[in-house]
């Protein structure tokens, strides 16, 4: 059991034992496949790479909640106006007795993390951007949603005309 160190004082308790047991539950098809989290994966959610094909993102305190149905709703229709992969949201999660929120099954992206370190990570960030830029018409719908969290500093999004 690969346990995950707490970030904040009212998160709940996630290792890879309780994402093997909700994938059990709840997605029968993906049983018995090994998780391992994903180092520094995040404030927000912890990520878990299950099997060699799969992710699963859990939000770490009730304020987090509510990212992934944003996921499935958006992700689907920004990823074919933008020219490097994004996450692939392929299942909801609920809530149950182990785990209290909702939670999402991804489609493993492989890769490296980004660093200042290498290369080329400045030109993927320009590309990104440049990918950014094409897709804003599409964005702008986005503008309209609250964020999961009001943290100090972040505004909600508004809609702008």
């Amino acid at each position: 059991m690969t346990g995950v160190p707490k970030l904040h004082d009212d998160e709940v308790a996630i290792d890879s034992a309780l994402v093997e047991r909700l994938l059990a539950e709840q997605f029968p098809q993906w049983a018995g496949l090994p998780a391992r989290v994903v180092e520094r994966s995040g404030t927000d959610n912890v990520t878990f790479r299950v099997g060699d094909e799969l992710a699963v993102r859990l939000p770490r305190t009730v304020r987090n909640q509510g990212q992934v149905e944003k996921d499935l709703a958006w992700m689907p229709r920004l990823a074919p106006h933008v020219s490097l992969p994004i996450p692939e949201p392929l299942e909801l999660g609920r809530p149950s007795e182990d785990y209290p929120f909702t939670w999402g099954v991804y489609r493993w992206l492989p890769g490296h993390r980004s660093s200042r370190s290498r290369s080329t990570s400045y030109e993927l960030h320009g590309i990104w951007l440049l990918s950014s830029a094409r897709c804003a018409r599409w964005t702008r719908p986005m503008r309209r949603c609250r964020t999961a969290t009001r943290s100090p500093g972040v505004r909600r999004w508004r809609h702008v005309t």
